[in-house]
């Protein structure tokens, strides 16, 4: 009988030690879900190689490029122009200098630049493919 309350014992502790350590900040940090720009940068970051290059087919992403981007940046990527006059600043030149930015504009857009989230319309891969087609295009302006 004195084993059965102490193993009742240890079990309703431990029990409420478990219970103490969900609520604590910690765990509950642990236990919020990513949010979808999270979940899409890391996939991002799976593509990415050591030396800092972009792991995706240089011909999808200009198929990409051409379907999604073209008719607003142009063949070249040089039609929107973005920085100041004295230091233009091109797609391209984003794509080389910040992929991780370029990439985070293509799926999640820039509302004050009108420039619209993708994030449902092109695939991952496509996305990674532009990311990686456009830092082949020329950097200046033309």
């Amino acid at each position: 009988m004195h084993r059965t309350r102490v193993g009742l014992l240890i079990c309703c502790s431990l029990m409420i030690l478990l219970q103490l350590i969900s609520c604590t900040p910690a765990a509950q940090e642990k236990a919020q879900p990513k949010t979808r720009e999270e979940i899409r940068m890391e996939a991002f970051e799976r593509f990415i190689n050591e030396d800092g290059s972009i792991n995706a087919s240089l011909e999808q992403g200009k198929i990409a490029y051409n379907a999604y981007c073209r008719a607003c940046h142009g063949y070249d990527a040089r039609k929107m122009i973005m920085g100041t006059k004295n230091e233009p600043r091109t797609l391209a030149k984003m794509a080389v200098e910040e992929p991780r930015l370029f990439f985070y504009v293509a799926n999640f857009g820039v509302k004050e630049r009108e420039m619209l989230p993708y994030i449902d319309e092109i695939s991952l891969e496509d996305l990674v493919a532009i990311t990686k087609y456009s830092q082949t295009l020329p950097q200046g302006p033309r």
